[in-house]
């Protein structure tokens, strides 16, 4: 069993011997993970079973074989919300609807969600329905929506990717505020090597349904088991030759 963890981290996920199936073959082989509050970053290329890790994660799915048992939920407030690589915007609902509806009332007292939305400039689309904005700006306000949620742990299938990147540490930077603020965890997946650099404590790499790393993810850019998980986090000097 890999554990993400400190002493002083509680437990959120645990998986033991999961794998998941599709029809021409398998997306996850025998997964064993433990997942802790924080900050964690799911790597991997395309296809190497992310976005299946995240739906088992939010139970969007259910694995063939093992178990996903989820830990430390509470019983008040929202527990934990999900942002899906398709976004899953509410098509009859304007964008500031989008986060006043998810929104706890208690948190409305102290919390302006039109704050958030300047954050993401977006204010000037507080009327507007997701069929009358890009690609970019739905992306982010499915991020701020999720924020305004004020759930426990946020889960988010490669958040901002139709961003320009330019743009990505502003933006990341108000996620990582209202997450430290508000002792929010966050899981998410990634193809940046700088992004997850700059903003995990802890990694998952996954390649071809198998967890080939994970833990800190300092460790695996300063002491990686090989060259081929080192790449992971990018360029590699080799050397052993």
């Amino acid at each position: 069993m890999t554990t993400l963890s400190s002493q002083s981290e509680s437990l959120l996920w645990s998986l033991t011997d999961v794998s998941l199936n599709w029809a021409n073959g398998t997306r996850l082989t025998e997964v064993n993970l433990e997942i802790s509050a924080g900050v964690t970053a799911v790597m991997g290329y395309s296809g190497a079973g992310k976005t299946s890790l995240l739906n088992l994660l939010v139970k969007f799915e259910y694995p063939d074989r093992g178990i996903v048992s989820r830990t430390g939920s509470a019983d008040d407030g929202l527990d934990l919300f999900w942002v899906p690589h398709t976004l899953g915007l509410w098509p009859q609902y304007s964008v500031l609807e989008h986060l006043t509806l998810v929104c706890p009332q208690a948190e409305l007292q102290q919390f302006s969600p039109e704050s958030l939305l300047e954050q993401f400039n977006l204010k000037p689309l507080t009327a507007k329905y997701p069929g009358q904005l890009s690609q970019g700006e739905a992306s982010r306000l499915a991020v701020a929506r999720a924020l305004a949620s004020h759930a426990r742990v946020i889960v988010m299938d490669e958040p901002l990717v139709h961003v320009d990147q330019a743009h990505w540490p502003a933006y990341w930077k108000v996620i990582r505020e209202f997450c430290e603020d508000r002792q929010i965890s966050l899981v998410f997946s990634s193809h940046s090597p700088e992004l997850v650099l700059r903003e995990a404590k802890h990694v998952v790499c996954l390649d071809q349904g198998r967890i080939v790393y994970a833990g800190d993810v300092n460790e695996l850019y300063h002491d990686p088991p090989d060259c081929r998980i080192a790449g992971y986090l990018g360029p590699v000097n080799d050397l052993s030759m």
